[in-house]
C-alpha cells in the first residue's frame, strides 16, 4: 500500500520548509503554506532563482509565531505573528499574477533587508484575499496561495531513487520542495494519478511540475551545482520534446478540505492513462 511518508509546508515562499506530522488541507493549500512572501520595492516576488541565499533562512513554528533565523546568525531570532489583520495593503506580483497582500511590519522588513543586503517587504495573504488559478486542466474556482502556480506538489520516493541512480552524487528530496511525499515503488507513477484520496481528502492531478534552476541549489549551503545537476540529467529523459521544458513531480488541487496525516494510505481513484 502506498503511504503518505512526509508532509512539508513552506510558510515563507522560497525560504526553508517545515516537516510536519499532520495538516489541514485548505482551499489554497496546506495550512500556513506560502502565506508569506518577500517582495522587492516594486512588489515583485523574490526567489532563490535569483537570490540563492534565501535558502539559508530556517523557519520554525510555535503556537503563535513563525520563528526565522539565518544559519550564519542563528542567535538572532525573528518572530512573525501567525495571525494578523493590521498592516498596509499592497499589490504584489507572482509571475504574471497580481494579488492583494498586507505588509507585515517595517521592523520585519528591516530585518530581512539587512540580512539579504537589499530592500524588501514581507507580505501576508489574508483569508479573504483570493488568488484564482487559471488553468484549462481544471474547473474554474480553485485558488492558491503565493505558490508559483498550484496549491500542492506531490513526489514519489521511487522517482527520486530513479533520478539518484542516474546522478554521480545523490541529492535530497528538499531540492524539489514537495508538499506531499509518498512511498511509491514505480518511478513517476504519481504523475499518472488523475484523482486520489488521502484520508478523506480527494486530490486531483493538474500538471506535471516544471523544473528550474532552483533544483541546482544545495539547500544546506546555498552552493550551486557547477554541472547544472540535477537539471542536466533530468533533461536527458524528462524533457518535453515540444516545449523542451523539464518536469518532475505533479501539481495538484483538492476537491474539498480536511485533515491529512503522515502514515495515511493513498488510494488511487482514477488514472490519466487507464489500462485498456
Amino acid at each position: 500500500m502506498i503511504l503518505l511518508k512526509e508532509l512539508w509546508i513552506y510558510p515563507i515562499k522560497s525560504l526553508s520548509g517545515i516537516s510536519i506530522a499532520k495538516s489541514m488541507v485548505t482551499d489554497r493549500g496546506l495550512e500556513y503554506d506560502r502565506r508569506w512572501m518577500l517582495v522587492d520595492e516594486d512588489g515583485m516576488f523574490m526567489s532563490q532563482r535569483t537570490i540563492k541565499e534565501m535558502c539559508l533562512f530556517d523557519v520554525s513554528m510555535t503556537d503563535q509565531h513563525l520563528e526565522v533565523t539565518h544559519r550564519q546568525q542563528s542567535d538572532d531570532i525573528l518572530r512573525i505573528p501567525l495571525e494578523m489583520q493590521d498592516g498596509e495593503d499592497t499589490t504584489v506580483q507572482i509571475w504574471n499574477d497580481e494579488c492583494k497582500a498586507k505588509i507585515v511590519s517595517a521592523e520585519i522588513d528591516q530585518w530581512f533587508s539587512e540580512k539579504l543586503h537589499r530592500k524588501c517587504h514581507l507580505v501576508y495573504m489574508l483569508d479573504d484575499y483570493k488568488r484564482t488559478i487559471n488553468s484549462t486542466n481544471i474547473a474554474n474556482g480553485h485558488t492558491t496561495s503565493f505558490a508559483d502556480a498550484y496549491p500542492f506538489l506531490i513526489l514519489g520516493e521511487a522517482s527520486l531513487r530513479d533520478l539518484n541512480e542516474r546522478l554521480k552524487k545523490p541529492i535530497l528530496m528538499n531540492r524539489f520542495r514537495p508538499n506531499l511525499v509518498v512511498s511509491t515503488t514505480t518511478p513517476y507513477e504519481e504523475e499518472t494519478w488523475d484523482r486520489f484520496m488521502i484520508g478523506e481528502v480527494v486530490f486531483q492531478g493538474v500538471h506535471a511540475c516544471l523544473r528550474c534552476n532552483m533544483t541546482t541549489i544545495e539547500q544546506e549551503t546555498a552552493t550551486t551545482s557547477l554541472e547544472g545537476e540535477p537539471l542536466k540529467t533530468l533533461a536527458t529523459y524528462r524533457k518535453d520534446p515540444e516545449t523542451h521544458k523539464v518536469f518532475f513531480g505533479m501539481n495538484l488541487v483538492n476537491e474539498h478540505n480536511g485533515v491529512i496525516k503522515v502514515g495515511y494510505g493513498v488510494k488511487v481513484l482514477d488514472t490519466l492513462h487507464p489500462e485498456e
